[in-house]
Formats: structure tokens, C-alpha cells, sequence
């Protein structure tokens, strides 16, 4: 991963340089893709490197404050995409059943709505509330251009996965990994309205007096 990561970041700077370097347009285009491929080829290790971590560690779920969690997700990812309108509906406290993977879990769906976003005004809008006694929801909401139907069906289990439709990236499968730990359950929605609506059912953690 190191040197994927040197590899990549020498072929972004060169990319970078070209399209510096020269006022033909076609030129330009093809060096912004090279560099925007490459950018997500780093992202990807990062990606994986997260996955081998989270899914190398045993789930000892316990009572933990998703709102708390989606506070800080939601500071440090205002600061890192500053034009992006992100707002949230949460309770004071809400404890629902997770580990420390919680927080892996709600900045790649907060991360992904942003990072993937084409509308002219970025919004992303993050909600946690009680469903009933048993169970809690968190639900993101973005207005960008929707998550393909064949990808949806492969993370949330509804279509096979095949070589030839495997999802395009790591972010929405460590989503799925981890809600698959937790016992929650995950849906994936594209209202007609437009966007996408994520929507994860967590068992809520009561604690006795």
C-alpha cells in the first residue's frame, strides 16, 4: 500500500504538470482524468486498508451514542468540504448497539454522499431516531445523481455478484460488512425526487437502572 501510494501520488503530480503545462483543451481533459483516477486509486487503498482493520477485529458490541458520532463525522467533514450543506436531525443521545466501527460506518456513508455529489449545491441531510422500543435508524439523504440500481442490488444482497457487477469501490461494502456485524440492516433507496436515502436499522442498547 506504501508504494501504491507513492506510485499513485508521482502519477497525480505528473498529470497535474501537464495540464499546467499546455493550452490544448483535449490534452487537459485527458490529464484531469488521469489525475482523478489516480486520486481514486489512493482512495481505494485507504479504503482497503480500513477494511482489512475493521473486518480483522472481533465485534464486541455495546451501548454506544450515535449521535455523538454523527456530531463529530459531521465537523470534520464540513471543514474537509466546505461547500457542501450538511445538516442534522438527532436526538440529545441515542445508544444503539455498535463498537468502535461505528465511526467508520457513518463517515463513508457522510463521505460518499459528499464525495460523489454533481449538484450545483452539495446537500446532505443526516437523521438518527427511534423507530420503537427495539430499534433505532440512522438515515442519509443526499440530493446528487443516485447510486446505480445495479450497485445497490449487489451491496444489499439483492442481485449476485458476478465479474461483471461488483460494485465500483469499498466505501458502500465496508457500510454493508459492518451493518452485517451489528445485525442491523441496511436499505438503499432512490426516491423519485432524486438523491440517494440510505437507511440503517440498528437494535437500540438500553441501559438498566
Amino acid at each position: 500500500r506504501h508504494n501504491l501510494r507513492n506510485d499513485v501520488n508521482v502519477i497525480d503530480g505528473q498529470a497535474e504538470k501537464i495540464s499546467e503545462l499546455t493550452d490544448n483543451e483535449e490534452v487537459q481533459e485527458a490529464a484531469n482524468s488521469i489525475s482523478d483516477t489516480a486520486r481514486g486509486l489512493a482512495r481505494l487503498s485507504e479504503e482497503a486498508k480500513t477494511v482489512n482493520r475493521v473486518l480483522g477485529e472481533s465485534a464486541s458490541l455495546e451501548p454506544i451514542d450515535i449521535t455523538a458520532v454523527v456530531e463529530r463525522t459531521v465537523t470534520a467533514c464540513s471543514e474537509e468540504f466546505p461547500h457542501t450543506t450538511i445538516t442534522t436531525e438527532c436526538p440529545t443521545a441515542l445508544l444503539v448497539a455498535a463498537d468502535a466501527s461505528l465511526r467508520v460506518l457513518v463517515e463513508s456513508l457522510v463521505d460518499n454522499a459528499i464525495r460523489h455529489n454533481t449538484a450545483a449545491t452539495p446537500a446532505v441531510t443526516v437523521t438518527a431516531r427511534v423507530v420503537d422500543d427495539a430499534t433505532a435508524e440512522l438515515i442519509i439523504a443526499d440530493n446528487g445523481p443516485g447510486i446505480p440500481a445495479t450497485e445497490r442490488e449487489v451491496v444489499t444482497g439483492n442481485q449476485e455478484i458476478t465479474p461483471l457487477h461488483h460494485g465500483s469501490g469499498l466505501g458502500l461494502w465496508l457500510v454493508r460488512w459492518i451493518t452485517d456485524r451489528y445485525g442491523a440492516e441496511l436499505t438503499i433507496e432512490t426516491p423519485e425526487s432524486g438523491g440517494t436515502t440510505v437507511r440503517i436499522a440498528f437494535d437500540r442498547a438500553l441501559i438498566s437502572a
